[in-house]
């Protein structure tokens, strides 16, 4: 049986919180609960529950809307805006009043100005309402976050709508890709379809999808591959170079350009 002290339960701690931590950075993903808001209007919540219905930890219903500023991550072009409804049972979700539902009644979900509307139809109606989403369901909305390092994040309703809210989920992603090639030996030529991009090691950004790589160095045998990088991922390709023994590492010189022999006039004897 294995005895923990205090200070290896304390170590263990340490390693666990270390490892969520490098997790959550690779992810690049972010949740958000109303309390992370920094601004709340007409959102009724666990802990000010003005309109009744917000009677669970963490649950937020809201009328009207949640702002909030969020840095960006370095490399990050798309975000991934996700709202989870509540679980809690029937009468949950996204929806709006029959008696207060317009043609325009939606939520807003908004980034920088840029609003994604879910619009809500007549189409499903019970508890006198007509719903959009129903408990427990989700809905996703992709924006544009190429070049910003902070963004502000609204969540709006409009025309009656209400939100019963659990938690946002921003998840950015990267349309950019990379490769990292290393060969050996160094100071090989690296093109990427046919055109030269410069020497290894070299670390260098290309578009998603299918590329040629051919890794050249003059008495060594080439290398030539296929690859596939999808956006947001390194490719990385290491190479060892077979030498060639038919090529000579020493340049042999030209053979010396015989030199044409002049015939001189001094030379010739006339006989009479």
């Amino acid at each position: 049986m294995v005895h923990w002290d205090k200070l290896g339960l304390k170590m263990a701690a340490i390693c666990i919180i270390l490892l969520l931590s490098i997790l959550e950075v690779t992810a690049e993903q972010l949740t958000l609960t109303y309390k992370d808001f920094d601004e709340l209007n007409g959102v009724c919540s666990y802990d000010n529950n003005w309109c009744g219905y917000a009677n669970r930890y963490g649950k937020a219903v809201v009328y009207g809307y949640m702002k909030k500023e969020i840095e960006v991550p370095a490399g990050a072009d798309e975000l991934d805006v996700t709202i989870h409804t509540c679980c809690n049972g029937w009468g949950e979700g996204l929806a709006v009043d029959v008696d207060l539902w317009t043609p325009d009644s939606a939520a807003l979900v908004i980034v920088d100005g840029e609003a994604k509307e879910e619009k809500i139809s007549k189409s499903n109606v019970h508890h006198h309402s007509y719903y959009k989403y129903e408990f427990c369901e989700s809905f996703t909305n992709t924006f544009n976050v190429s070049g910003k390092r902070k963004i502000t994040l609204e969540i709006r309703m409009r025309d009656g709508a209400r939100l019963d809210f659990q938690k946002a989920v921003l998840k950015f992603k990267s349309k950019k890709a990379y490769l990292s090639v290393r060969s050996d030996p160094n100071n090989a030529e690296v093109f990427v379809d046919g055109k030269k991009i410069g020497l290894t090691p070299l670390d260098c950004e290309v578009k998603e999808g299918m590329h040629i790589i051919e890794v050249i160095k003059e008495s060594y045998e080439p290398y030539k591959t296929t690859v596939n990088v999808k956006a947001g991922e390194t490719k990385i390709i290491n190479v060892h170079l077979e030498r060639n023994p038919k090529i000579s590492e020493t340049p042999v010189s030209p053979p010396a350009k015989k030199q044409k022999r002049q015939k001189s006039a001094k030379g010739l004897q006339l006989s009479l």
